[in-house]
């Protein structure tokens, strides 16, 4: 009587089988494991560039085209909020008070930073002094900001921010903007 097993075939079969099973399961486990950090890191970079957008549009809206500077990198402007209580102050006419001179930049750690400073004694910064602001200083407002424009035509004013992030050895990169118009055009300080 013949003694019932595997032959050494029938085992190099059920080896090979299992071994493509379990390489097309690690694969397909590494590719979704991937796709999923890069959809996190997309979604992060949005919200990241949403919230930078989103912050210098509210305080520059309600700013004056006077007194807005415009640099690579580095946007400053009058502010008529008051730093604590964050609420638009106003003179008994309805014309701001402006309270600092706000300053939004991209530190060298893709930190974009918002920094508020004494009202310049003229109507708006020198470039070089706006940039002389940009000293690391402020606080963190959004982060992995590659960099940000910022231009302004007569009272139009387009943001746009770029965001980077790198995952799995792979550089994301996402880009927003934003247009509207300056309500306060009456001049500066």
């Amino acid at each position: 009587m013949r003694a019932r097993g595997f032959t050494v075939i029938e085992m190099l079969v059920v080896c090979v089988l299992i071994s493509v099973i379990l390489g097309t399961a690690w694969c397909l486990l590494f590719l979704g494991r991937r796709s999923w950090n890069q959809v996190a890191t997309r979604a992060s970079l949005a919200v990241n560039a949403e919230v930078a957008l989103e912050r210098m549009r509210r305080d520059l809206q309600d700013s004056s085209s006077d007194g807005v500077t415009c640099t690579p990198n580095a946007v400053g402007f009058p502010c008529a909020r008051d730093p604590l209580s964050g609420i638009f102050q106003t003179n008994s006419q309805g014309q701001p008070i402006w309270q600092s001179y706000r300053v939004y930049y991209v530190d060298t750690h893709a930190v974009l930073r918002e920094r508020q400073a004494p009202l310049p004694g003229t109507r708006a910064l020198s470039a070089p002094d706006l940039l002389a602001m940009c000293d690391g200083t402020g606080h963190g407002v959004a982060y992995d900001i590659a960099g940000m424009t910022a231009t302004l035509a007569e009272s139009q004013m387009t943001l746009s921010v770029a965001c980077q992030a790198v995952t799995d050895a792979r550089t994301e990169r996402l880009a927003a903007a934003s247009v509207f118009s300056l309500r306060n055009s009456m001049g500066a300080p």
